[in-house]
């Protein structure tokens, strides 16, 4: 078993520039990260991160899953944890929140930069949302869909889906999964809110934009897709707990279990299935 890279500042070669489309972290910018398996700096796209690790480790689990499951990732992905004095010199000290700080360190996500963008990049306004549902309607997008469903991600928009005209998509952002929910505190809870590709599906259809047939065909695909959750779990549970026993020494076989039973309840096709409404 592989373990998930938890780097120090070495990692961190050089600062390389902004980012043009940076979504919500005004700390997201380019750099070149030297990653374990990787003897050369790759250029990636890197973000701070509060300090407390949670978010950090969402990113971390959903690379995992996705990889496990078949569903396009950036090759290349770690956790960092940098000097603030490294930190500031990157970015700038404005840039980094002074309650990101812990001991002198900030955290970090980072992630190999694709060479293509955003659909919010790409398009404008209602083109972007217009083609992120023809991405749903897809293979690849009813993929990405049941993720979001299964991990209950909250933060799926236009801006967290690159793109490229062959079709080629790749999910990205992934540190609002668990519906927000802070499983450092306690449990994970099933709500009854949908994630947000399934809350555009559904919005969609209602708005008539979707047909009532294309819908079940998205819901269908889904379904099938689900079949493969299960798999992808028992491929990635070692690196999920050896992940959050990196993060979390003291608290690691609590925090694990809170997310592998979340996720296992929701992995099986049946509750999709169930999820979804399909007979």
């Amino acid at each position: 078993m592989t373990q998930f890279p938890v780097l120090g500042e070495h990692a961190y070669v050089s600062h390389v520039g902004p980012l043009t489309h940076r979504g919500a972290n005004a700390t997201t910018h380019l750099a070149e990260v030297r990653y374990p398996v990787q003897s050369a700096p790759v250029i990636s796209v890197v973000k701070f991160m509060q300090p407390d690790g949670l978010r950090a480790c969402n990113e971390a689990i959903s690379w995992l899953f996705l990889r496990a499951a078949g569903i396009s990732a950036p090759k290349h992905a770690a956790i960092l944890a940098l000097s603030h004095a490294k930190a500031v010199q990157a970015v700038g000290r404005q840039s980094v929140p002074e309650e990101w700080v812990q001991q002198g360190h900030v955290l970090a996500w980072a992630s190999q930069k694709l060479d293509f963008g955003s659909i919010q990049a790409l398009f404008a306004g209602s083109e972007a949302d217009a083609k992120w549902l023809d991405v749903l309607r897809s293979a690849k997008g009813a993929a990405i869909a049941a993720f979001d469903e299964l991990f209950f991600n909250i933060d799926r928009n236009t801006g967290n889906v690159l793109f490229t005209r062959s079709g080629v998509c790749v999910p990205i952002d992934h540190e609002l999964v668990f519906g927000q929910q802070n499983w450092l505190t306690g449990e994970l809870q099933h709500l009854s809110s949908p994630g947000d590709s399934l809350r555009v599906l559904v919005r969609a259809r209602d708005a008539r934009k979707l047909p009532l047939a294309e819908f079940d065909n998205v819901r269908n695909h889904m379904v099938h897709v689900a079949q493969a959750h299960e798999g992808a779990l028992r491929a990635c549970q070692d690196e999920i707990s050896s992940l959050v026993a990196q993060v979390f020494p003291t608290q690691a076989a609590d925090l694990a279990r809170r997310i592998l039973s979340f996720v296992g309840d929701r992995a099986t096709q049946q509750w999709l299935q169930d999820r979804l409404g399909v007979i």
